[in-house]
């Protein structure tokens, strides 16, 4: 794999593998919920919540990159490929390459916060869960 590839490859990589972890860490969460004490689901709760918190401005920018990304592609898309066609400008190819790569890595970090945002929301069930069970006695 050439270097040019490999970086992008290695950085979508790297955010895929932080969503699997992060994805199983919370699989646990819920298979141990059940023996979890109240206290300690509020505290998964709190903490996962300060994650998803210091997640949000990094996917806000992100998708703010994604929607211009769309938005661009849209205003450029065939005048782009016309040019391609006539004179293959390399550093063109180049940039846009760059800018997909871009937006692929985003598009990951968008859906590592909805990861975040889906944690939060799990333990704020398993909390409200087991509080209507201890409170049912």
């Amino acid at each position: 794999m050439t270097k040019k590839m490999e970086k992008p490859c290695n950085r979508l990589k790297d955010e895929i593998s932080h969503i699997e972890q992060h994805l199983s860490q919370v699989g646990l969460q819920i298979k141990s919920a059940e023996k979890s004490e109240l206290n300690a689901l509020d505290a998964d709760l709190r903490k996962a919540k300060e994650v998803c918190e210091s997640k949000r401005e990094q996917a806000s920018d992100a998708l703010k990159r994604i929607n211009a990304f769309i938005k661009e592609t849209k205003d450029s898309v065939i005048t782009q490929l016309e040019d391609w066609k006539t004179d293959y400008q390399i550093d063109q190819i180049e940039k846009e390459a760059d800018k997909r790569e871009q937006q692929a890595i985003d598009s990951v970090i968008v859906a590592a916060f909805g990861c975040h945002e889906a944690e939060v929301a799990i333990l704020d069930a398993l909390k409200a869960r087991k509080m209507a069970i201890e409170v049912a006695g």
